[in-house]
């Protein structure tokens, strides 16, 4: 669970962090390089100025956010994209740890809570953790897994009671 967990995990914020990625439509990178632009034809642009797009720019390209954007890069392409040749060294190498998720997860939520106040004058709020409780998890889990035995359970009753029909 922890291993598709991370890998998950890995895979998404790649997605959503990953510079050159033109396939994503949440791509952060995507979405700053056409407010910065297309500024002039933005329908927003009196609402959202080119220096607050500059500042958001700025912060998701500092050093320290390319540095771990770049690890989880290749962590998924070395990795998590090639599980019949994983290189221990790799992960060892370019494994990204929770401080570093946290800042990513944070200047994410300052960038959505940003546009969402200038441009829609609303605001959002976030959860403070950026962990799922495990209790929860493994009781939707369980929750499931008995939905899913009583759905078997009367399917084989209803078998069972369509062929005594039979004889």
């Amino acid at each position: 669970m922890t291993y598709t967990s991370w890998y998950i995990l890995v895979v998404e914020l790649c997605k959503v962090f990953q510079h050159d990625n033109k396939n994503q439509h949440f791509n952060v990178y995507g979405f700053l390089n056409k407010l910065k632009n297309d500024y002039k034809k933005l329908e927003c642009k009196d609402l959202l100025s080119k220096s607050e797009i500059d500042k958001l720019y700025n912060d998701f390209n500092s050093e320290e956010i390319i540095s771990i954007r770049d690890k989880l890069v290749i962590l998924r392409n070395k990795f998590y994209a090639h599980t019949d040749r994983q290189d221990e060294q790799i992960i060892n190498d370019k494994n990204v740890d929770l401080l570093e998720i946290k800042k990513l997860f944070d200047i994410l939520k300052n960038f959505i809570f940003e546009i969402k106040s200038i441009v829609f004058h609303s605001h959002v709020i976030f959860e403070e953790d950026i962990f799922v409780g495990l209790d929860d998890v493994l009781k939707n889990i369980d929750k499931n897994n008995k939905r899913q035995h009583e759905k078997f359970l009367k399917e084989v009753e209803e078998e069972v009671e369509k062929r005594n029909e039979k004889n």
